[in-house]
């Protein structure tokens, strides 16, 4: 009798062993086809950035030969004989579908969007990449920019320090860093050689940042009981503050941008909330938090492009940090870069697949950093340059210029030539006679805030 329990036993086992090997192999088929399902679309994925980077290439090679075959409208790419060329309404690649579409932003300046779609396993995917273009040959208009000169400057009735610059549509949007006093300014830009003050309103603390969309202008600002700030400038004679949104954690808001209805910015560090902030401004007046991210870092500047933000940070490790935005309710990590000497980076700028970073002066290397992101997983500095000090703020005039400024006593402001990288040439300097916080490049005229309490607001041109 025992042992014909025991060999019963010995027979439930068997069953019950059998039974958990097949469920383990059932689980271990669904997880392989689940991650093989994940790498399928990683690599669709992957495809899709490579063409809208390609796309972003193309529409440079034709912004350069012929800009004004850029005109208003939804296209495809074609390439004859090596040769870029646009043709009507979409392209293909494979499975792929590949839509640009171009718009004024003004006369000389051209907004490019790349879209690309595809199905993967049924579902509708698609990738979309920002970019400007700008008329650069004719804003360079035959001037010499290794001798820039004086165009004009205003001096603020109080002494605060210029903090940053917007220019759209022949308007100057200026911020200062002081706390008393008005701190909001509006300069007409009709005379090229003067800048007329046309209302000035007082935002209640240091503004650090600001993004114009008009009629509403963001701010980010040291108010820590609404760090981001919008503007109603619609009645340029009386702009007032129509709404605002108040981060947790009482931390001075650095930087910010606007793309579509969203408005990104990034802050002080702040334990456990995070740095880097994504806001809903479809209600300009009522913004939304929409998601955020913890980069345990100062983090000063933002920009945007297609589903990417770039962080300029002060991480020792990580200047620079790449998150996918593509779901603006969990941004996520991407990619970093580091480079030698731990300082901070203080702002970024993007042109296609070329970004162009500014650092505080590093003792161990260079303060001007131009980084290929064509491939976003793998960052690889292609170029760099020794300013010598800190360098704050850059400006691009497209592929040709950048225009940095910075701290570095008689050259505050620096010409660089990245018309034919990794070459990289200083061409021309301008002493602004005080540091100059932000730079601003807009029809041929360089704008800068600065220190100097005589004039902070300056602006200069190329000798003609």
């Amino acid at each position: 009798m025992i042992k014909e329990q025991v060999k019963g036993f010995s027979l439930i086992e068997i069953v019950v062993a059998i039974a958990v090997l097949v469920m383990i192999i059932i689980l271990s088929s669904g997880l392989y086809s689940q991650i093989k399902k994940m790498e399928y679309r990683a690599q669709n994925n992957t495809q899709a950035t490579m063409l809208a980077q390609e796309a972003n290439e193309a529409m440079r090679s034709i912004q350069k030969n012929n800009y004004s075959l850029m005109n208003t409208g939804v296209y495809g790419i074609s390439n004859l004989g090596g040769e870029w060329s646009l043709i009507p309404n979409f392209d293909t690649v494979g499975n792929y579908k590949r839509s640009i579409t171009i718009t004024d932003v003004s006369p000389d300046k051209k907004e490019v969007e790349v879209n690309i779609s595809w199905e993967d396993d049924g579902d509708a995917k698609s990738i979309k990449l920002n970019s400007y273009f700008t008329n650069y040959q004719k804003l360079i208009g035959g001037g010499d920019w290794t001798q820039p000169i004086e165009s004009g400057f205003f001096n603020l009735a109080t002494n605060n320090d210029a903090r940053a610059i917007f220019v759209t549509s022949s308007k100057l949007y200026l911020l200062t860093d002081g706390e008393g006093g008005d701190d909001f300014y509006i300069f007409d830009l009709s005379s090229t050689s003067s800048a007329q003050l046309l209302s000035s309103i007082d935002i209640g603390e240091k503004g650090r940042d600001l993004f114009g969309v008009p009629p509403n202008i963001y701010l980010a600002t040291g108010d820590q009981s609404r760090e981001e700030q919008t503007i109603f400038v619609e009645n340029l004679i009386s702009p007032y503050v129509s709404g605002y949104y108040n981060l947790s954690d009482n931390k001075n808001a650095r930087g910010i941008t606007v793309r579509g209805n969203y408005a990104y910015i990034t802050t002080d560090r702040r334990a456990s909330v995070g740095e880097f902030f994504i806001l809903d401004i479809s209600v300009p007046t009522q913004p939304v938090l929409k998601g955020s991210y913890e980069v345990n870092d100062k983090v000063n500047k933002v920009a945007v492009s297609g589903n990417y933000a770039f962080l300029a940070t002060s991480g020792g490790n990580q200047e620079l940090i790449i998150l996918d935005i593509s779901n603006p309710t969990n941004p996520l990590y991407v990619s970093s870069l580091n480079v030698s000497g731990g300082v901070d980076a203080n702002d970024v700028a993007v042109d296609g697949n070329i970004l162009y970073m500014v650092t505080d002066k590093n003792s161990y290397g260079r303060e001007f950093y131009a980084v290929d992101i064509s491939n976003i997983l793998n960052l690889t500095v292609i170029a760099l340059l020794e300013y010598g000090d800190d360098i704050n703020s850059i400006s691009l005039l497209s592929s040709a210029y950048a225009f940095i400024g910075g701290k570095k006593d008689h050259s505050q402001m620096n010409i660089i030539d990245i018309s034919n990288l990794p070459e990289l040439t200083v061409v021309g300097q301008y002493d602004a006679e005080g540091e100059v916080q932000d730079v601003f490049f807009d029809n041929n005229i360089v704008y800068m805030a600065t220190e100097n309490n005589n004039k902070e607001l300056q602006f200069i041109k190329a000798t003609p």
